[in-house]
């Protein structure tokens, strides 16, 4: 079954088939299908230089799973470019106005944020992503909480976990807010 551009163009402004009344349920699936992937492919970056564009609400609604997949791909590509490449370049996925609350301390706006990222005491690292949870809010943000295992340079893997909300600002979304934390507990016995 081909689904054309128009087909997708008028699923996700309308969210319906005005063209295709009589349209088949396969058809639909199809189309639903289509505009699911089509999202992602057009409206999430590739990479964290860039920012996620912004898809009206209609059009958000109309994407099958599209806050799942959309906290799933920003996971992918934050954990990818802290683990791969400079983490300066970090700052773009976040607000300029972003917080970030790292093991109790503090950072407010990209530039600290972007000091705190570079300054921490290791040179290389690995995050394994064991599972994450992805909700959308009442305002139609995104809230994400990742579990997972770190390794840093020679070091014993540690467990962490992190908490993102995503925010529709500017036509983007962004990290307007992040909580990080080890997994280690000093509790006495």
């Amino acid at each position: 079954m081909v689904v054309s551009l128009d087909d997708i163009r008028l699923y996700l402004s309308q969210g319906t088939y005005v063209k295709h009344q009589q349209a088949s349920q396969h058809f639909k699936r199809s189309v639903r299908a289509a505009a699911a992937n089509f999202c992602l492919r057009v409206f999430f970056p590739l990479q964290a230089t860039s920012r996620v564009k912004l898809l009206p609400v209609s059009a958000m609604q109309q994407c099958d799973n599209f806050w799942t997949k959309l906290g799933e791909g920003f996971v992918q590509v934050y954990y990818n470019q802290f683990d791969n490449t400079n983490r300066m370049d970090l700052v773009n996925l976040y607000a300029e106005g972003a917080t970030m609350t790292w093991e109790g301390s503090f950072y407010h706006g990209r530039e600290a944020i972007g000091a705190k990222l570079t300054s921490l005491p290791f040179q290389k690292i690995q995050h394994k992503i064991t599972d994450k949870d992805v909700q959308p809010t009442v305002d139609n943000s995104i809230l994400i909480m990742v579990f997972g295992q770190l390794q840093t340079d020679n070091d014993l893997p540690m467990v962490f976990h992190q908490v993102f909300m995503l925010k529709a600002q500017n036509g983007n979304w962004v990290c307007t807010n992040d909580v990080f934390r080890l997994g280690i507990h000093n509790i006495g016995v």
